[in-house]
């Protein structure tokens, strides 16, 4: 007649026990830190959604165009802004000229007087194409005989301006 010795296998089970209650009680006090990092995340990403509500126009907070800002604070003056058409990292946000009382015109300065082109990549030129509904590009033509002249001018040196007449204008579309 054999005899078999359970102690071992309950002390196996009092030991697996044993590690079932510490584990439970560590998650009981992890609960509160991992509560709290659940809250600052939301709290967080508030502010996010908080700040694409309401953008400032600032370097950190750009609205997407100048429009945006006018529609979320009402009461602006005409004055460089920065704008993320794609809403992206600020990293590629850009400094525009928001004209208010245009209606919230978003306007590109050229980097060169005598180029058209702009300081403004592919993928925010391609969303600010998405985002506007027209685009205007004012031109000066000087002929080397005659000095600039505005829509008010009536007479230049080599004579009256037509009736009728005005700066050239050109329209496109795709």
């Amino acid at each position: 007649l054999r005899i078999y010795d359970d102690a071992p296998v309950h002390a196996l089970f009092d030991s697996n026990a044993a590690q079932r209650t510490e584990s439970f009680q560590s998650t009981e006090k992890a609960a509160p830190d991992h509560n709290s990092d659940i809250l600052k995340t939301l709290h967080y990403l508030s502010g996010v959604i908080e700040s694409i509500k309401k953008p400032l126009g600032t370097r950190e907070n750009p609205a997407r165009v100048c429009k945006d800002l006018l529609d979320c604070q009402h009461k602006m003056s005409d004055g460089g802004f920065w704008i993320d058409p794609n809403l992206g990292c600020t990293s590629d946000a850009i400094e525009v000229f928001c004209n208010f009382t245009a209606g919230g015109q978003t306007c590109l300065p050229p980097l060169a007087s005598n180029k058209m082109v702009f300081g403004v990549g592919k993928v925010q030129m391609k969303f600010l194409h998405l985002l506007s509904t027209e685009a205007s590009h004012s031109i000066t033509v000087h002929c080397l005989t005659d000095p600039p002249y505005s829509a008010a001018d009536t007479s230049s040196t080599s004579g009256p301006i037509p009736t009728g007449s005005s700066p050239l204008r050109f329209r496109g579309w795709n």
